[in-house]
């Protein structure tokens, strides 16, 4: 198994009941970037009817995340540590495409890099982040 295989199961058996309820979907891509996409729906606006800040900071904070966890072999899990984002525009409806890089990956603690963009990860910029990720190594990792 070469190394784009191994990532893509790290990839799969990291999500869970809350990519499930906001219903975004994730892809690796052939250079170890993540791309997260989710499209936009009432369910994800705020009262103002852009989406919820929350939904932007879900979408990078995951691209980010996977992206660590692509190219981190052993790790169990991870825990976003620390997440600085700029909003450049509002989030509206149709779809979002979120892109994670890993900039950093050392024993313990990873640097990433993400953007977030309309229609397509080559869209109008909506918004940027990097996050550092604590990363629990080893069979069952606590806390």
């Amino acid at each position: 198994m070469n190394e784009m295989e191994r990532a893509h199961r790290r990839l799969a058996a990291a999500t869970g009941p809350f990519q499930q309820l906001v219903g975004y979907h994730s892809y690796l891509e052939p250079d170890l970037a993540v791309r997260v996409e989710l499209d936009i729906g009432e369910q994800h606006l705020s009262q103002y009817g852009f989406g919820h800040g929350g939904v932007t900071l879900t979408l990078l904070d995951t691209a980010g995340g996977l992206a660590v966890l692509a190219q981190a072999p052993d790790a169990a899990r991870i825990a976003t540590i620390s997440l600085a984002a700029n909003f450049v525009r509002g989030l509206e409806a149709g779809r979002a495409v979120a892109t994670g890089r890993l900039d950093y990956l050392g024993g313990t603690v990873a640097h990433a890099s993400m953007e977030l963009r309309a229609e397509c990860a080559e869209g109008v910029l909506l918004a940027t982040a990097r996050a550092a990720y604590r990363i629990f190594r080893g069979q069952g990792a606590g806390v």
